[in-house]
């Protein structure tokens, strides 16, 4: 069949994802929003798909917000018997479908029998009106009869309800899958044409400024040198595509890498970030370049003091020499000058920070929008002063 004619728009949006796989549309953290909403509309059971580490069960969290407006917490059968509203994780790999949808007891009063609920699913008469986002895990390990018996979570009952078996969940549950694709993990079994029909499908894509604004910004990893450097940098580490499957080994992925922003302090020594924290989170050669990154800004003390007594021109270093300088600046501002607010703003007769303004217009375009945006997330007030101000609106309108 003929495909139609394309304008340079449309031509470019399949030029971006060239490389990806043609039955699978995809998806960065930052575009959740409108992917959720476009299953709820189609009444489909909202899917990812992706490797592991991608973060697919972690935005479990932004999920959840997306659809309340709040945090949440995560939640267990046990807060659910408290009315607590949250997210949980139910992994089912290994079950059978008894475990999954109740064992059948004997009832000397009934031929047929009753099945006892299990306590792994948020039941209407447990949770009651409690917002629960339930994200199941790994669907794509499931055997073909469990499997079946997701298919009545698709749709609700007459009663208003989904089912699952001849349970009942909670009215404000909402239910997302999860599944690993088998390029990436031979154990993956193909699900079934039954169920995903009734699931809207999407890639999850790993990128690192999705995955900065849609997950690390929110959830506080912005402060981390690992985050500046990813963000700065090292993007092509964010998730490349693993190499010596069936390896027992450490891999740079979202997952990984948020781990890593939770643990590595610009304190630590070379050797104890790259052994002690990056190399068993993200393997060797990514630790080592990001653990050199955050070993070169630490150096940069002298230059940071040479920039404010005007004896270096920031124009003159690299790039590379420039990220790490405007690193140390960013990290050393709030213990030089405690009132941050009144040294960018400064009198009618100048700033204490000019010197760093200044720094700011020399830079290289790319590495000031970058500082920008870092200075933001790290509340660093440069706004304050006339000059930051103008930038701060430049940046804005990008």
């Amino acid at each position: 069949m003929a495909l139609p004619k394309l304008n340079d728009d449309q031509k470019g949006l399949l030029e971006k994802f060239k490389d990806h796989d043609g039955g699978r549309s995809p998806v960065t953290f930052d575009g959740l929003g409108v992917a959720l909403e476009a299953a709820t509309e189609a009444e489909q059971i909202f899917t990812l798909i992706g490797p592991s580490g991608v973060g697919k069960s972690e935005a479990v969290k932004t999920i959840h917000k997306l659809r309340t407006g709040n945090d949440g917490v995560a939640v267990s059968h046990v807060d659910w018997r408290e009315g607590v509203s949250g997210y949980h994780i139910l992994n089912l790999t290994g079950k059978n479908p008894d475990s999954v949808a109740g064992f059948l007891m004997p009832d000397p009063e009934s031929e047929s029998g009753y099945t006892i609920a299990p306590n792994q699913w948020p039941l209407a008469d447990v949770v009651g009106d409690a917002e629960i986002t339930l994200c199941i895990d790994e669907v794509d390990k499931l055997s073909t009869d469990v499997q079946n018996l997701l298919l009545t979570l698709h749709n609700p009952a007459t009663d208003g309800y989904r089912y699952i078996g001849s349970h009942r969940l909670g009215k404000n549950v909402f239910i997302y899958f999860t599944a690993n694709t088998k390029e990436f993990c031979p154990s993956s079994k193909e699900l079934q044409d039954q169920l995903t029909s009734r699931c809207y499908i999407r890639d999850l894509y790993a990128d690192v400024n999705a995955w900065s604004s849609g997950y690390a910004i929110p959830n506080g990893l912005d402060v981390s040198p690992v985050y500046q450097w990813l963000t700065a940098y090292g993007a092509e580490w964010f998730c490349p595509t693993p190499e010596g499957k069936g390896r027992t080994r450490s891999i740079p992925c979202p997952r990984t890498w948020s781990a890593a922003c939770r643990t590595v302090r610009w304190t630590d020594s070379f050797e104890d970030a790259v052994l002690e924290k990056l190399w068993p989170l993200v393997g060797k050669e990514a630790a080592i370049a990001c653990g050199s990154f955050i070993a070169l800004a630490g150096e940069f003390g002298e230059k940071y003091e040479d920039l404010k007594a005007g004896k270096l021109s920031v124009a003159s270093l690299d790039t590379h020499d420039q990220y790490a300088l405007v690193t140390a600046a960013l990290r050393k501002l709030p213990a030089d000058y405690p009132d941050l607010e009144a040294a960018f703003k400064g009198t009618d007769k100048g700033s204490e920070l000019d010197w760093f303004i200044v720094a700011l217009t020399k830079i290289d375009a790319e590495i000031r929008e970058w500082s920008l945006t870092l200075a933001n997330s790290l509340d660093i007030p440069y706004q304050m002063h006339p000059i930051g101000k103008e930038l701060s609106s430049n940046l804005s309108t990008k």
